[in-house]
């Protein structure tokens, strides 16, 4: 698992360092809280993984973002948010994620869905 790339797409950076500080056995490549960022450090780091808050800064959210790298990248991404209502899982499911964690949770529900998606065929 070591050397495996993971961004953090968080707006809330307490949240997102604490993320990346428990990470500390995979190569958390950037932490971004805008959609607009998230899509243009995907495509030119091309992480493993991505885990991603829904609800972000700037004019694209978390589920936009998800869909524009998934036009050229098939990145596996779990999506990490407070939004738990039907419209927005719908939304969210529609992109294909590997997993989607509500707020808040513990960390070894994150990890363990990380390395159950990073080991996926």
């Amino acid at each position: 698992m070591h050397g495996k790339k993971i961004l953090v797409v968080e707006d809330e950076l307490i949240a997102a360092k604490s993320l990346a500080k428990n990470l500390k056995r995979y190569d958390v490549i950037g932490i971004v809280d805008r959609g607009e960022k998230a899509i243009k450090v995907a495509l030119e780091e091309q992480p493993d993984l991505v885990l991603m808050d829904i609800q972000l800064k700037g004019n694209v959210d978390g589920i936009e973002a998800r869909t524009e790298i998934g036009k050229q990248l098939q990145i596996t991404v779990i999506y990490i948010t407070a939004y738990a209502d039907k419209e927005t899982m719908e939304r969210a499911w529609a992109t294909k994620p590997y997993g989607y964690l509500v707020k808040p949770f513990k960390f070894p529900q994150v990890l363990g869905t990380i390395e159950m998606a990073l080991e996926k065929p």
